[in-house]
Order: structure tokens, then sequence, then C-alpha cells
């Protein structure tokens, strides 16, 4: 299960708690989070807008799973595949997945040889012509 937070949502360590012990995969938010040095210790990934001092006002409750939502503007229907970590969280369609994970790996390696062209002494702009990164 993965919790998405509504906009604005805001969490703590008791709310990542919660949804961390009924086998929670981990958290979205366009919100903000707070306890992030407890969070952390949980080992539960916790992806947010940043972070904030307050608490949570009245706590928050789970009240849907396996729903279609939006983050920002972004529709997230049940199956597709999120990515994310301290830079950002990108959803992929289910449909895409495979050609997304594939096409990541292609660029993975491309990334690998032109770092490797660059440390024996190929000048970066030229590694970039056959490599296509930088």
């Amino acid at each position: 299960m993965l919790e998405i937070g509504a906009p604005g949502y805001r969490c703590g360590e008791s709310a990542v708690d919660r949804v961390h012990r009924p086998r929670g995969a981990g958290a979205i938010t366009d919100g903000r989070v707070r306890d992030t040095r407890q969070v952390r210790e949980l080992g539960f990934p916790v992806v947010s807008a940043g972070t904030i001092p307050y608490d949570s006002m009245g706590g928050h409750e789970l009240a849907e799973h396996r729903v279609p939502c939006s983050i920002d503007g972004v529709r997230i229907e049940p199956g597709d595949f999120i990515v994310a970590d301290s830079d950002g969280a990108v959803v992929v369609p289910a449909a895409l997945a495979r050609d997304v994970v594939d096409a990541a790996f292609a660029t993975r390696a491309s990334e690998v040889e032109f770092r490797s062209a660059v440390a024996n002494g190929m000048p970066a702009t030229e590694a970039f012509r056959p490599f296509s990164v930088l």
C-alpha cells in the first residue's frame, strides 16, 4: 500500500507509523512532513514537498486506497509505478512500465560508458556525441 496525501497534507512520525505497520510501502504527498529523523529511522520511504515543524492538527486517517488520485496535476491510477527519492517522484503508467524500465537501463548504460570515456581522457563535449548524455 502506498499512501498518497491530499494537497497540503502534513504528516509526522505517528502518521507514518500508522501507515508503515500494516504493510505500507511508502508515502508520497505534495504537502510537508515533520519528524524527518524519526521517519527515516523507521525505514519507511516518504517523499514530500518539504518539511514543516507544525503538527498534523488533529491527525489523519487513511480514507481510501487503490483508487485514482492526482498530485500536483499528475493522475495516478491503481497499478501505476511510482519511483521516488529526495529529488522528487515520477509516475509511470502501468501500461508503459516495461518500455520505461528498458529505456532507463539503456540510459544508465550510456551514462556509465560516458563516465568511463571521460575518466580515460576524452573531453566531455566529445563524449557527448556517441553517448548522448552529460
